[in-house]
């Protein structure tokens, strides 16, 4: 079969109806159901079965249909069913395969096996047969696909994985004896079983056995209970009886602990059938995490599911949760320090200070938190911490400014502002103009003299250098005479 890109899964199929056909020539019938496809687009459905495993000879399309009935199969043959979906333009695939098997009971004569017929049944399903002989007659023996089963009054098909067949012989008794009808449900036997014959006046005594795993529920003796007993007597028996024993699957308890800041799910204790598993989650609060999961008292870590496989005894589980931390690593530079330096540890929603402090004459160039830069802080606290951290800091030299200045007739070099790294030195030359001299230097506002050149050294502060300039003293004309006259006469011999 070419199927389309439909991917409709059918999310169930069931024998949902059994029909007997041994006597007809139609053979065995099966009723079969499946859940509908949500899928919009969906017009229809195919049923398809066979004898092999998805090897589907036959189909019959039900249209839109959610049950089905089947007539004429195979007896005591293997059947394999699955159904498609469709739409206007494509075909789903298979759904999963529903397996099927006949169970034929063979009614004899002075008694009969119920249900009675042919019966299809599910692979995995489990189906009781009981024996009931006609009056005066009692079970003589039961035949298993031809085995004997021993003369019981019902026989369980359990865990279906192949066609079978059943009968019984059924033999006349004494109206002076009297029977006890002995059966009992999967998980368990009773015995004796079957038509237990029993003489009037006698005792009769039954005991009932659970299988591993199982425990008895209740012991049934004509119809009322008689407990979850392991033995049973009818004593001075003076008419028919029925005994009847039913079991269940041992359960196991699972009992969580809660603890503080977190929680488990289940919660409260957990009743499990022996041999199924059971999973537990773990779950912190806000803030908090698994600190460790112990289960029996011994730790399988800070896991947050558990699972029991396979559970055959009671267990314990619980769990402890602690606060969040988070690590803030700082990053060191040269020239300077961020307290504290090594990484630190907090609690979620803790808060924490880092002191940025540069080296003697270095200043604070930039501070990043996580790379991203926050300003030439020299404190930085990070609050209600939900995450790691890091912060680094780096630094500059500090620098001064010296100011010159010259008042005309002059100059300074080097003039105007100057940059000065700190503890650097720095000179300036002060030169007068042409007929000038230096009048006066004042350094941050105090005279120095009429020095040619001053030396800022160690700089550590902003400075100003002014220089300021004359003219030279000019001689009157008298003066310039006499002056004439006393150099002539110091040149002259008669000196």
């Amino acid at each position: 079969m070419v199927h389309g890109r439909i991917a409709w899964k059918m999310l169930g199929l069931m024998l949902l109806i059994f029909f007997a056909g041994s006597n007809t020539a139609l053979g065995s019938q099966v009723r079969l159901a499946w859940d509908q496809v949500s899928d919009s687009s969906v017009t229809g459905y195919k049923v398809h079965y066979g004898l092999a495993s998805r090897n589907y000879t036959n189909s019959l399309d039900v249209q839109n249909n959610l049950t089905c009935l089947l007539t004429g199969l195979p007896d005591a043959q293997a059947l394999y069913f699955a159904v498609t979906s469709y739409s206007a333009t494509e075909e789903s695939d298979y759904s999963e395969e529903l397996v099927s098997y006949t169970v034929q009971a063979s009614s004899p004569s002075n008694g009969q096996i119920l249900p009675a017929g042919i019966l299809v049944l599910a692979k995995g399903s489990s189906q009781t047969f009981s024996i009931v002989p006609d009056n005066g007659y009692a079970v003589s023996d039961v035949l298993v696909d031809g085995t004997s089963v021993g003369a019981v009054s019902a026989y369980t098909f359990s865990d279906l994985s192949a066609c079978h067949t059943i009968s019984a012989t059924f033999t006349s008794t004494d109206q002076t004896d009297l029977a006890i009808s002995a059966s009992a449900q999967a998980g368990g036997s009773i015995s004796p079983s079957g038509s237990v014959i029993v003489s009037p006046g006698a005792d009769q005594s039954f005991t009932i056995s659970p299988l591993a795993n199982y425990h008895i529920v209740d012991v049934q003796v004509d119809g009322a209970s008689a407990g979850a007993v392991s033995t049973y007597t009818f004593s001075d028996v003076s008419t028919n009886h029925a005994i009847s024993a039913s079991f269940a699957l041992n359960t196991h308890t699972i009992t969580p602990t809660p603890q503080a800041n977190g929680s488990i799910s289940p919660a409260s204790a957990v009743k499990v059938n022996h041999g199924a598993s059971q999973t537990f989650t773990i779950t912190p609060n806000p803030n908090y995490k698994v600190s460790d999961v112990k289960v029996d008292g011994v730790s399988v870590g800070s896991v947050t599911s558990y699972t029991f496989p396979n559970v055959s005894a009671n267990h314990t589980i619980s769990a402890s949760y602690a606060l969040n931390t988070y690590t803030i690593t700082p990053t060191g530079q040269p020239n300077g320090s961020i307290s504290p330096a090594a990484p630190v540890t907090a609690n979620s929603g803790a808060s924490q200070t880092f002191t940025i402090t540069p080296s003697a004459n270095y200043k604070v160039s930039d501070v990043k938190v996580d790379g991203v830069s926050v300003g030439a802080v020299t404190s930085y606290t990070f609050s209600n911490l939900a995450a790691n951290h890091t912060i680094t800091a780096t630094f500059a030299l500090n620098t001064y400014t010296i100011t010159a200045a010259a008042l005309g007739n002059g100059s300074i070099s080097p003039s105007s502002a100057v940059t000065v790294n700190a503890s650097a030195s720095k000179t300036f030359t002060i030169s007068p103009s042409a007929k000038y001299k230096i009048s006066d230097v004042k350094v941050d506002g105090v005279s120095v003299g009429a020095v040619q050149s001053y030396t800022f050294k160690n700089v550590t502060a902003n400075h100003t250098i002014t220089a300021s300039f004359s003219a030279p003293a000019q001689l009157s004309a008298g003066m310039k005479k006499n002056a004439t006259a006393l150099m002539a006469y110091l040149l002259s011999d008669e000196f």
